[in-house]
């Protein structure tokens, strides 16, 4: 989900009161969501109409492709005058939901 899609679920309660997001130290990033951890991310449209907003449930019905090795470089020089050391980092990889079955979309209603 988008960080400002989590922003509008945290305001969210059950019937019971309790809010649908939980702080949870044991999580990957420290939430979840219906005892899923939630991961955030940019790339991931805020909540508008006939927009994919969550996709929930488990991450193991993705089928992931490294297209490259990780790239690593560590640049001395560019932070030397700060006494620092910078790294940068990247790679390329594709997705696709391999089993439907294990993983779901919150697709917004349309206007």
């Amino acid at each position: 989900m988008s960080p400002a899609t989590r922003t509008a679920l945290r305001l969210l309660k059950d019937d019971v009161g309790r809010y649908l997001l939980q702080d949870d130290i044991t999580a990957p990033f420290g939430t979840t969501l219906l005892g899923k951890p939630v991961y955030v991310s940019d790339n991931m449209p805020d909540m508008a109409a006939g927009k994919t907003a969550i996709f929930y449930g488990d991450i193991k019905g993705l089928a992931t492709k490294f297209s490259e090795d990780i790239n690593i470089e560590v640049l001395r020089e560019k932070y030397a005058d700060e006494h620092a050391i910078g790294v940068i980092s990247w790679f390329e990889f594709d997705a696709k939901v391999e089993d439907a079955q294990k993983i779901a979309k919150l697709v917004m209603a349309g206007a």
